[in-house]
């Protein structure tokens, strides 16, 4: 510190007020800055009496009748504005008529009569106007209403004016929901007209957020086998988009007539494929003709094809489980996929073990895990811990998995392999067509992989049976679990818990029930 600035401390204190020493570490204030510390002291204390004392803080300042009034005026011209604009828009007026009549028809406990009066009176609005007004989000509403509740020949009439745009509603964001509402409620004869509108543009839909919606519901819920045929085959080249074959090709079909055009389809498979996967959608687990392109990519491509492919599947096999040929793609990339491969693509399951466990799909993958996955440790880690922690809500229950029909497949396959007693035939077929990839992949030996995972499951699987053996006992799926649990399963100690809870639960069952 310096000696100029000690001075000035001192002469500073000199001249203080002695009440001041009362008062230890408050801040030195130079002469300028003493009125406004005082006034911003003054206000700041008056605040903090006036909250010690319960009162409120003044409110603002209410307006005036003549401000008010200003206030209406304005809001009223700028309402009446934005009118003014609406109307110049082309069709404006016969809109703002339908949207009326849409305000009486969209309800739902209208009466039969009341609604055939409403769109007697809609139609002639739409009729020659819907390629006009149905890009645009209001009028797009009315014109989906009419086709939901119109009669079969009015919703005819406006599919049919339609014709030709099916395509180019379906990338609309608002013009998608009226193609979804005429393949859903127009005659077959409409629902093929959108499907035919289709071939020859798969490739471009597919890529196209809102359009491959409508594609997907069209090839999942509406389209016949030949149809879908014809939709999937143009993921094989341009030429099959062009020229169509009555009832399509099947990728099967022609490889055995055509092989020398494998290579050729093969390639502009895999390129549409990962122009998809590599497109940054979210989750192609709504796209079942991906899923579909994917299996047959699979099932006919070289192993060094396979490979590079996994690099683009493996993110999304969780989303595609739900489906047999999601499922059936996801155990071909497990099995064909090294040590590191099948890590990532196990602790991305980590999340959905249970749920997956559950799927009429998805729980064969488990199964395919179990099969070729030689870290079982890591197995342990990322899905046995997961399958049987109980969670805080009911349905969470390790339990509850024994209990399910396809849980408690799971949990049977660990305890007795590819017993057909508990596994269908079509599973165990499925599991016996890896074998021959599983062998050259997977280096464990079988009975060592499995002894050591039955070692894992079993202390979570024998508390669980004993604590919900009552309730297990009355299940069908449940009952095949602790039964052979109790033969198979590690921990002899839980043997006897078992017999006294099984003897208490067989009094209580009623004899029609045993």
């Amino acid at each position: 510190m310096s000696a100029n600035h000690v001075k000035r401390k001192r002469a500073t204190s000199s001249n203080e007020d002695p009440a001041s020493k009362n008062a230890p570490n408050e801040p030195e204030l130079g002469s300028d800055d003493v009125s406004e510390t005082e006034t911003h002291e003054s206000s700041s204390s008056e605040y903090s009496d006036s909250e010690a004392e319960g009162e409120q803080v003044p409110a603002k300042r209410v307006k005036t009748a003549e401000e008010e009034e200003k206030n209406r005026k304005s809001r009223a011209e700028q309402k009446t504005l934005l009118q003014e604009r609406k109307l110049a828009k082309p069709k404006a007026p016969l809109i703002q008529q339908a949207k009326k009549i849409w305000e009486r028809l969209r309800q739902k406990e209208l009466k039969r009569e009341e609604r055939r009066q409403l769109m007697e009176e809609l139609m002639p609005l739409l009729r020659g106007n819907v390629k006009d007004i149905i890009f645009k989000h209001d009028a797009s509403r009315v014109v989906q209403c009419a086709v939901k509740y119109g009669s079969s020949s009015q919703r005819d009439e406006l599919a049919e004016e339609l014709k030709g745009s099916y395509v180019e509603l379906s990338k609309s964001l608002y013009g998608r929901f009226l193609i979804s509402k005429i393949l859903k409620y127009c005659s077959a004869v409409y629902r093929h007209a959108v499907i035919q509108d289709f071939y020859g543009k798969v490739r471009r839909m597919i890529r196209h957020k809102d359009a491959s919606m409508v594609l997907e519901e069209a090839y999942s819920q509406y389209a016949n086998s030949q149809q879908r045929a014809a939709l999937l085959e143009e993921f094989y080249g341009p030429e099959f988009a062009l020229f169509k074959h009555a009832g399509g090709h099947s990728l099967q079909d022609l490889l055995k007539e055509n092989p020398h055009k494998k290579p050729a389809i093969m390639r502009h498979l895999r390129e549409t494929l990962i122009s998809i996967l590599g497109k940054g959608f979210t989750s192609i687990g709504h796209l079942t003709i991906v899923h579909k392109a994917l299996l047959e990519y699979f099932t006919y491509a070289e192993e060094k094809q396979l490979v590079e492919m996994m690099e683009f599947v493996k993110e999304h096999l969780v989303s595609i489980l739900h489906t047999r040929e999601g499922a059936r793609v996801a155990q071909l990339c497990i099995t064909h996929a090294g040590p590191k491969d099948r890590k990532i693509i196990i602790k991305s399951m980590k999340d959905y073990v249970r749920k997956v466990a559950m799927e009429q799909y998805g729980h064969a993958v488990l199964l395919s895990i179990f099969e070729c996955v030689d870290d079982t440790v890591l197995v342990d880690k990322a899905i046995l811990c997961e399958l049987t922690r109980d969670g805080l809500t009911a349905g969470e229950r390790f339990s509850d998995i024994l209990k399910d029909r396809y849980g408690g497949r799971v949990v049977l396959y660990l305890l007795c392999g590819r017993n057909r007693k508990y596994q269908p035939q079509y599973v165990i077929d499925e599991l016996r067509d890896l074998d021959v990839i599983r062998a050259k992949t997977s280096k464990k030996d079988d009975s060592t992989r499995h002894q050591q995972l039955l070692k894992a499951i079993s202390p979570a699987l024998l508390t669980s049976l004993t604590e919900n053996c009552e309730e297990l006992i009355r299940d069908d799926n449940g009952s095949a679990v602790l039964k052979e649990a109790f033969f198979v399963a590690e921990g002899a100690y839980f043997i006897l818990d078992l017999r006294r809870d099984i003897a208490y639960a067989n009094d209580n069952v009623p004899t029609s029930c045993r």
